[in-house]
């Protein structure tokens, strides 16, 4: 309940925000520093949210962000950090699906695969299933949210 209720409060401050920003008259301009910070912005508060979605009861929420913010180490919460080849893979992962969005803002990814040679085009489908079959999760696994 109080993960939705956060959501509406901040919905409710960003349009607050806005109007009173645009009764005074002021502008804030739109380029890569602004979308970058209401990205990050957005990003934790939404981690926030989901700190009391997660919780079984609010004291727990307050000290779970309570431990988040003073004293915080990874060793009390016995955090296992991912391995030097995880890493790799999880950076070159997000390279290459912003690489592609980039593309199609300005291609169609279609036409742009159709156009290929023909040993292209199939090399890139062999990939893509190569990668799926090395780096897939294909084990049966309880549905992520029947585990909170």
């Amino acid at each position: 309940m109080i993960w939705g209720a956060l959501h509406g409060l901040y919905l409710v401050f960003a349009l607050l925000r806005d109007r009173t920003l645009h009764a005074a008259g002021i502008s804030i301009r739109q380029n890569w520093f602004t979308n970058l910070l209401n990205v990050f912005i957005t990003f934790v508060l939404v981690d926030i949210s989901w700190v009391f979605f997660r919780a079984n009861k609010l004291s727990d929420a307050f000290y779970i962000l309570k431990k988040i913010t003073i004293n915080f180490t990874l060793n009390e919460w016995n955090v296992k950090l991912v391995s030097m080849l995880d890493l790799v893979v999880i950076i070159g992962s997000i390279l290459f699906m912003e690489t592609i969005h980039i593309l199609q803002n300005k291609y169609s990814m279609r036409q742009l695969i159709s156009i290929q040679p023909l040993w292209v085009r199939w090399s890139l489908y062999f990939s893509w299933i190569a990668i799926i079959i090395i780096f897939g999760e294909f084990q049966e696994r309880t549905f992520i949210y029947f585990q909170f």
